[in-house]
């Protein structure tokens, strides 16, 4: 009986041993496991911060070279071209065919300034509202490149629809089509509007040889072009989405939310 009590005394023991072993182990692992996802989490919010900084660093300096182009273009082309309308116009006994040059001259003048501000603001938006600047656009683009466009946009424009949402939208369609028209070698190109009173879609589809942007973390492959859409699809808080598509192509989405 003495001999059958140790043998339970020593099960019991190693047996209590052996569940604070396996207890022990599981408070490790969970303390580890625990390290290891703070970690990773603190890795995921630094490079959430990088990319943040990459993004507002490309956005000064798309800004900064901007300010610069047009800096040039006033002073170089605007500047200079006045300078020369107002020697000419500054000589006596002018001829007919003299004020005719000057005529041009100021009118050349005038569209070089008419382009600036339409970079600056594009005066379609107030003219024509966001779907008929888009229309509008793509007719351009269609007509200096000869690319087939095809447009399926609506006719009814949304009243309630903020300025600097509309603008940011016409920038970065703005910027898609340009980056397809450059890189792509696409002949063809699809342009879908939905738009309702809490919801503006719009698809650009294209028959290209297909490019997806990198992830959105890896900030150091991505372009200045690329962070100026990432840049304002966070302005507005829009969402924007890449996709292959068979048999060649890139499908693009961009969904605000209004």
């Amino acid at each position: 009986m003495a001999g059958q009590q140790e043998v339970d005394s020593v099960i019991l023991i190693f047996g209590t041993m052996g569940m604070l072993i396996l207890a022990l182990a599981l408070v490790v692992f969970v303390v580890f496991y625990q390290k290891k996802r703070v970690n990773q989490q603190i890795k995921i919010a630094q490079r959430e911060n990088e990319y943040q900084r990459e993004l507002l660093n490309a956005t000064i300096e798309i800004r900064e070279k901007e300010q610069q182009r047009i800096a040039f273009e006033l002073h170089d082309d605007i500047g200079s071209g006045l300078n020369a309308v107002k020697m000419h116009l500054s000589q006596k006994n002018l001829n007919e065919s003299e004020i005719e040059n000057a005529r041009e001259q100021i009118k050349n003048l005038v569209i070089q300034v008419r382009d600036i501000s339409n970079d600056l603001l594009p005066p379609v938006l107030n003219e024509l509202g966001l779907n008929g600047a888009i229309s509008n656009l793509c007719r351009r683009l269609s007509n200096q490149t000869q690319t087939n466009f095809q447009i399926t946009i609506p006719s009814t424009e949304l009243q309630e629809l903020k300025k600097v949402i509309a603008l940011a939208i016409y920038r970065i369609v703005q910027e898609i089509l340009n980056n397809i028209l450059k890189h792509a070698e696409a002949n063809k190109i699809e342009v879908f509007v939905s738009n309702s009173t809490s919801k503006y879609v719009i698809i650009i589809q294209d028959n290209g040889k297909g490019f997806t942007p990198p992830d959105r973390l890896n900030v150091q492959s991505n372009s200045l072009g690329l962070k100026n859409i990432a840049s304002r699809v966070q302005q507005i808080k829009a969402e924007l989405k890449h996709e292959l598509i068979n048999p060649q192509g890139t499908k693009v989405t961009l969904t605000c939310k209004l």
